[in-house]
């Protein structure tokens, strides 16, 4: 008996025990379900344009179906991908339950574009072209300039120059910082710079326009002015310039960086026979490549006519590079013309027959010769060279504005 009402209470205790963890449970889901849940979404770059919050209250076990128009989000020159959600990426469609508080996080994916570079001015049809220059690819949010450096095409123009970028459709101006967003098709204008200059000769003035790339000889010579000249002249001088203590020949091209007033002063040198001086000139690269012509040209001869005795001594190539050089005679001596400049040949070693006076003027045009040929692999636009200048014998009144230029060195590009 005793046994038995201990069986008893064992079982009534197990019932009770089961019955309220079945009555805690059910409480417990009923609570679950009757709780409420926050899911906060990141865009993640994009812009909640709607005005909504980006906090959304959902109650537990409900189902959450990702779709582009609930993210709120937007982001110009990007697509939606999917979303990460606690770690796990998703795609767009897709659904889930939720039961504790959660974060989505928008994926986008950038867009590509397409940047179409035409030659020059075009109409907005492309003038009867089918296809760019220059096509290139890039992500949207590119800026112009980078677009255009993967493009392998400068932003800027030459020195003395303005680039200008326009819009063929409707042609209008394109910053070079604007940020590209969809496909777009270019083209661009370079603008020869001017500046008003000042040309002061003794004791007058004359105020002109130049024009990069034409020559100051177009716009200002000695026969502007009035008075009979007392020396000749050498050449002009800029004020304040930069590239230092340099003359500009009457027929050096300019090249206007600046729009800012300049003033030139004439250089003479004195109408007294031989009177040398040293100066330093300006020439572009093809008067430079002319320069280097001539002197292999001069070598040559002069290795050829001696070519037993300085056998040796190598033959000069010209340049490859075409450059207007004008034959003259220069005091019955033959020479050239550069850029207004005038070159003597050098022929007075060979007049005395002395082989190491000839010798020696084969060598120096060898190192002439290479010093111009490592300018020019630097490429510049323009060089700085140095020149002794000499009155020429044949002018010893004013009546002659003649100067002989006998090449030094070249100083370096600028």
């Amino acid at each position: 008996m005793k046994r038995n009402s201990v069986f008893r209470t064992i079982i009534t205790l197990l019932l009770i025990v089961s019955m309220t963890a079945g009555m805690a449970a059910s409480l417990g889901k009923k609570a679950n379900a009757a709780s409420t849940i926050t899911v906060t979404w990141l865009g993640n770059g994009g812009k909640n344009s709607s005005g909504q919050t980006s906090h959304k209250t959902y109650y537990y076990g409900s189902s959450v179906t990702l779709k582009p128009s609930s993210t709120l989000y937007t982001r110009s020159g990007y697509t939606l991908t999917g979303f990460t959600v606690n770690g796990k990426t998703y795609s767009v469609g897709t659904s889930f339950t939720i039961t504790k508080d959660t974060t989505i996080t928008c994926n986008w994916k950038q867009l590509q574009c397409t940047v179409k570079i035409w030659d020059k001015a075009i109409s907005p049809t492309g003038a009867g072209k089918t296809t760019p220059k220059v096509k290139v690819g890039v992500q949207t949010g590119t800026t112009l300039s980078k677009a255009l450096s993967a493009a392998k095409i400068s932003a800027t123009a030459a020195k003395g120059y303005t680039r200008t970028w326009y819009n063929v459709n409707g042609g209008t101006v394109i910053s070079t910082s604007r940020v590209i967003t969809s496909d777009i098709s270019i083209y661009y204008v370079d603008t020869p710079n001017t500046c008003k200059a000042t040309f002061i000769y003794g004791n007058q003035s004359k105020t002109v326009t130049l024009t990069t790339g034409k020559t100051i000889e177009s716009k200002i010579t000695r026969l502007d002015f009035t008075t009979t000249p007392t020396a000749n002249l050498v050449g002009w001088k800029k004020d304040n310039d930069p590239l230092g203590d340099v003359i500009y020949t009457p027929g050096n091209k300019c090249i206007i960086e600046s729009s800012s007033s300049q003033t030139y002063r004439a250089v003479f040198l004195p109408f007294t026979k031989n009177t040398k001086q040293d100066i330093k000139v300006v020439m572009s690269r093809e008067e430079l490549i002319a320069l280097q012509n001539q002197i292999a040209e001069d070598h040559n001869k002069l290795r050829e006519k001696y070519a037993t005795k300085f056998a040796n001594h190598r033959v000069l190539t010209r340049g490859s590079i075409g450059a207007s050089v004008v034959s003259m005679m220069v005091g019955g001596i033959p020479g050239i013309v550069i850029g207004g400049i005038s070159i003597i040949a050098c022929i007075y070693a060979e007049a005395t027959d002395d082989l190491s006076l000839i010798e020696k003027q084969l060598n120096l045009y060898e190192t002439q010769y290479d010093n111009i040929k490592r300018a020019l692999n630097e490429n510049n636009a323009r060089y700085k060279v140095s020149f002794t200048a000499k009155t020429n014998s044949f002018c010893v009144t004013t009546k002659c504005d003649h100067v002989d230029y006998y090449f030094n060195c070249v100083l370096g590009g600028i």
